[in-house]
């Protein structure tokens, strides 16, 4: 049973994959005609385009949510101008990616926003952002004192990368 879905319930299982069921659908009983035509029943969804649908421990999951509704100051203000969709781009907060906890993730465009702190270990952000770059993923980093002190500068940087990541997936 899944604590987040209205009533509750459960992921269906189709060859022995689970498939992740969509509140949207759940609430209007509805099942995609692609989904029907696959033999699959109940209201499911696709999983997330770019990111496969993996486990998380429960720990990870409840960080993500208390970050979630804790951001810092920074993640704050940045999340205020991501929301706001530049050029179009849905952002998601505290996105579960491979184990990792992203700051902001852009699906449709493969980009990971970080918001980098005091806490941040330079040798282990190496690492993952180069676990990410494997998988397709383009990580772009701040300092919270760039965005509280330049957010111009900063969404400049991360429109030209949305437009320079644009170019590279078209291709």
């Amino acid at each position: 049973r899944s604590p987040h879905l209205p009533g509750g319930g459960s992921a269906p299982h189709h060859a022995g994959v689970s498939v992740l069921i969509s509140p949207i659908y759940a609430s209007q009983n509805r099942t995609p005609v692609n989904q029907l035509a696959a033999g699959i029943t109940g209201p499911v969804r696709k999983p997330t385009q770019g990111v496969r649908r993996r486990k998380m421990p429960p720990a990870k999951l409840a960080l993500a949510k208390r970050m979630r509704r804790n951001p810092t100051p920074a993640e704050r203000q940045l999340w205020r101008y991501l929301e706001r969709r530049p050029l179009g781009l849905h952002f998601r907060r505290q996105a579960l990616m491979w184990g990792y906890i992203a700051d902001f993730y852009a699906p449709s465009y493969k980009l990971v926003i970080e918001a980098d702190g005091p806490i941040h270990d330079p040798v282990k952000d190496r690492i993952r952002d180069q676990h990410l770059a494997a998988h397709g993923i383009k990580v772009l980093r701040f300092t919270n004192s760039e965005i509280l002190q330049d957010l111009e500068q900063t969404s400049a940087r991360i429109k030209r990368a949305i437009l320079q990541r644009s170019e590279t997936l078209s291709r």
